[in-house]
């Protein structure tokens, strides 16, 4: 999978007939239409696909600091999930079964899943069961993280440059939640961390995050460690496979 990012005008949107933020799937022919309108303007052509966006930036932050250990203990997976049908509740019963211990999904997605339109805390909360760790977003109101129970409301982070992009975020605060949980913090922290690097994504055009801005997250997890915020003596989660929810 293959992400190209290009800043274009409304009136490029209107000739291609699609709408701000709108998301669909496009024939080979509409992709080749896309990309001859771009011809002289300026894009990026990067991999793609939120794992691997996930993945390169949490490679980022490793590598920012050096200390990130590779381990078999990290599994990443996809379920791609509906809800209020039958296929819906398949892909519930296979989450319950899969002995998951993240899960990340935004409030949309989250609602998805349990079949009826809830607030982030509340699809924190009820998703908890079944997850050791359960992460829900909604954009610039911030994110509800739920373990062993406890619901941690994380307000946004707002960096200095204002957002221009928000493609990406959430794979980046996924990257920024696993690399604080790798380093031994509690939610508050994983959620401070994830926050910070989410807002790193949508000041900059593309869905990576820069090495001076993982650097940044980096330098904050370590703060929080050594001042004894954010420490994770008592909420010690098991590593274990990570789910991200799609509809």
């Amino acid at each position: 999978m293959v992400d190209v990012a290009a800043a274009v005008d409304d009136g490029f949107l209107e000739q291609l007939r699609v709408g701000k933020g709108e998301r669909r799937v496009i024939s080979l022919q509409e992709r080749g239409e896309v990309l001859e309108a771009l011809v002289g303007n300026s894009y990026q052509v990067s991999a793609g696909g939120s794992l691997s966006n996930t993945l390169v930036a949490l490679a980022r932050l490793g590598s920012a600091e050096d200390e990130l250990r590779a381990s078999g203990a990290l599994r990443i997976g996809m379920a791609a999930v509906a809800g209020g049908d039958p296929q819906g509740a398949f892909h519930r019963a296979q989450l319950a079964a899969a002995g998951v211990y993240v899960l990340f999904a935004n409030r949309e997605e989250a609602s998805a899943l349990l079949g009826q339109d809830v607030s982030a805390e509340e699809a924190a909360l009820a998703l908890g069961p079944h997850c050791g760790l359960v992460a829900v977003t909604d954009g610039a109101r911030g994110s509800c993280l739920s373990a062993m129970g406890r619901l941690q409301v994380v307000p946004p982070f707002w960096a200095p440059d204002q957002p221009v992009d928000t493609c990406g975020a959430g794979d980046a605060y996924a990257a920024g939640l696993l690399y604080a949980r790798l380093s031994g913090l509690d939610p508050a922290g994983m959620g401070a961390a994830a926050a910070r690097a989410a807002s790193a994504a949508i000041a900059r055009r593309g869905a990576a995050i820069s090495a001076a801005d993982a650097s940044k997250v980096v330098a904050a997890v370590a703060d929080r460690r050594v001042r004894g915020r954010g420490g994770a003596a008592s909420w010690a989660l098991p590593l274990g496979g990570v789910v991200e929810a799609r509809v």
